[in-house]
């Protein structure tokens, strides 16, 4: 039904949104631990947080603060 497609690509958004802070935030905030970035986005599961930004950018976010970039 097309209420439950938008809320779907509402809640898309919001995830992404909530990736690109976070990736902004391990490269300006060094000091930060990956829960702590999790919890600073709204996400509260750490565990699901990593899965999601594995899935935005490629590589796990302690590999993003560490410097590594996806190839592709």
């Amino acid at each position: 039904d097309r209420r439950q497609r938008q809320m779907c690509i509402e809640t898309e958004y919001l995830r992404v949104v909530r990736m690109k802070k976070a990736a902004e935030l391990f490269l300006t905030e060094r000091n930060l631990t990956v829960a702590e970035v999790s919890y600073k986005v709204g996400i509260n599961d750490p565990l699901y947080f990593s899965k999601c930004f594995k899935a935005q950018f490629g590589v796990s976010p302690s590999a993003y603060q560490r410097g590594e970039r996806s190839k592709t």
